[in-house]
């Protein structure tokens, strides 16, 4: 950091720290269940409403980010599951299919996404270094 930082900056600096975040929970998703094969992100509630944030999240996941049209978010998923989970719906794809509107589509810029890409190897190592920081001396 210097001076001609502002305090957009350190804003952007946090968004793509929870993008490289989001990474890392879905690289341990995908090896602890290597058949489950993810698409697209799709997204609901206040943070979905800024292009920037999902730009971000789309190019550091290398994946596309697409909008839920529906008010109701993250409760209407757990009703969805609910429902699946006693017998209301056949499966959660066809339940999903009948409730879920889509909106907004972001595709990864493949630039960004390669520059993200080389970060989280960086942020990987940094992540390294805290917890051997943080381990207590013996």
């Amino acid at each position: 950091m210097n001076w001609s930082h502002t305090a957009a900056h350190l804003y952007r600096a946090v968004l793509e720290g929870v993008a490289l975040e989001y990474r890392l929970y879905r690289d341990v998703l995908r090896e602890l269940n290597p058949d489950l094969k993810m698409r697209e992100l799709r997204i609901t509630g206040g943070g979905e409403k800024s292009a920037v944030w999902n730009q971000i999240k789309a190019d550091a996941l290398g994946m596309t980010v697409v909008q839920i049209n529906r008010p109701e978010g993250a409760p209407l998923g757990a009703a969805l599951l609910a429902g699946c989970g006693v017998g209301l719906f056949r499966s959660l794809g066809s339940a999903a299919g009948e409730w879920i509107q889509t909106g907004h589509v972001v595709r990864p810029d493949r630039k960004q996404a390669a520059h993200y890409e080389a970060r989280l190897v960086r942020y990987r190592r940094l992540l390294e270094m805290l917890q051997e920081w943080s381990e207590p001396e013996t």
